[in-house]
């Protein structure tokens, strides 16, 4: 039995091609890049844990970016898959949402999200406009 997996997460063109390039700046596969990302939401989301109650956090899903769809597979292993389920069940949101979450505030973090629109990340400024 294998002990790997993976992930369907639906996004626009957009935030794929976001994804894409950046995993390729920093010389990761899509899933490495993804993961890495999440992975480190995970671990953040689990401090705060001990300090307050999730549940009763309220947790805003992200605005879908308009445009066509597309999806990104993301490959992990049985117990990464689980802990982001745990987490997007927790915060009573998809998988998908919670991964797009957790990217969008790590580009917000950085301070230059390369490709995506601005009302779609609390007013941050993008190349593109």
């Amino acid at each position: 039995m294998s002990d790997r997996t993976a992930l369907l997460i639906r996004c626009s063109n957009t935030e794929a091609t976001v994804i894409r390039e950046q995993a390729a700046l920093e010389r990761r596969t899509v899933s490495n890049y993804v993961l890495n990302i999440v992975i480190k939401a995970l671990q953040i989301d689990d401090k705060l844990s001990a300090t307050r109650e999730l549940d009763r956090t309220p947790y805003f899903a992200p605005t879908s970016v308009p445009g066509p769809r597309t999806a990104i597979l993301v490959r992990c292993s049985n117990g990464e898959a689980a802990r982001i389920r745990t987490a997007a069940k927790q915060r009573k949101t998809t998988i998908g949402s919670y991964v797009l979450h957790s990217l969008r505030r790590f580009w917000a973090g950085k301070q230059r999200p390369p490709l995506l629109p601005n009302h779609h990340l609390s007013g941050l400024k993008s190349p593109l406009t």
